[in-house]
């Protein structure tokens, strides 16, 4: 949040530039009623979404959509301190969880318009469900990270690549016991892939 206060007067965040222009301007259009946002459709959607949904909560003012995320920020440490320590003890959480609410880059994205943050908080998310998941055995623990992985997807498509390798390692640790919950996490992503087809379609 200092970060956020100390930069977010200069011209570079009351105009921003690059991919953060782009992603502003798709949300602003989103803000005003353009929900379908078919231009810049070569991009996931879901982050053009969740910044249009802020902008027109608080009248697309950049700062307070930024402080939505640095907060998202704040609990994406918590999430790691949760997952560090369900696999490694409370030490290793500790250590984790205060590692990344240091970490520059971290501090740097959550008060950038771009969509790391909201990757990070879907993903990590998951993958606490899924812990869970592995020790309860409840297919709705994993119906419901199978959708906040399709969500990740939505966000940035190289999380393909991360649902396969935890689709692999629950299958690899949880056995035959574990198949039915992995085959409906696996429905519940391709649920949002269809829905990203639609659209598109659309």
């Amino acid at each position: 949040i200092a970060y956020l206060i100390d930069v977010v007067d200069s011209p570079y965040y009351r105009h921003p530039v690059l991919d953060s222009s782009l992603y502003h301007m798709r949300a602003r259009d989103i803000a005003q009623g353009d929900l379908l946002a078919r231009s810049e459709s070569f991009r996931m959607p879901l982050y053009d979404y969740f910044l249009g949904g802020l902008y027109a909560l608080f009248r697309c003012r950049i700062e307070a959509a930024l402080l939505v995320q640095v907060l998202l920020g704040a609990v994406i440490c918590g999430l790691i301190y949760k997952i560090a320590s369900n696999l490694f003890g409370k030490l290793a959480g500790v250590s984790a969880g205060l590692g990344f609410a240091l970490y520059r880059m971290a501090i740097y994205s959550d008060a950038e318009i771009l969509p790391t943050t909201l990757f990070l908080f879907l993903l990590l998310s998951a993958v606490l469900l899924i812990l869970r998941f592995m020790d309860s055995g409840k297919v709705r623990d994993g119906f419901i990270a199978g959708l906040l992985l399709g969500l990740a997807f939505l966000t940035r498509g190289e999380a393909l690549l991360y649902i396969a390798l935890i689709v692999a390692g629950v299958l690899l640790l949880g056995g035959r016991k574990a198949l039915k919950g992995t085959l409906t996490m696996i429905g519940a992503v391709l649920i949002l892939v269809l829905l990203l087809g639609l659209r598109n379609y659309i």
